[in-house]
């Protein structure tokens, strides 16, 4: 029979108790993060605390082109070479 590991929790939460035992898959439902994510954050620290079981920040990088160039090249490297030349083919094709 397998046993899940459990670590007990430190800090405040509103769904958990300071000093008591959790696996991951309670960690996961209070905090509504991953299992996967929960596993690797007690894999990288050892100890599970309020801090860990906030969901990760996804911040998105604005497009830094600066010169008129680079703003030229953008606008024509994202259009598909058929798009430009009708009678083009793939290499091999």
């Amino acid at each position: 029979m397998i046993t899940a590991r459990k670590v007990q929790f430190f800090g405040t939460h509103p769904k958990l108790v300071t000093g008591k035992w959790y696996n991951s898959r309670e960690y996961s439902e209070a905090s509504g993060t991953s299992i996967g994510r929960i596993n690797a954050r007690l894999y990288r620290y050892g100890k599970m605390t309020d801090d860990l079981l906030l969901p990760p920040i996804a911040v998105e990088t604005p497009l830094k082109l600066s010169t008129e160039s680079e703003i030229l090249m953008d606008k024509w490297l994202r259009v598909p070479l058929t798009k430009i030349d009708p009678d083009y083919t793939e290499h091999g094709a």
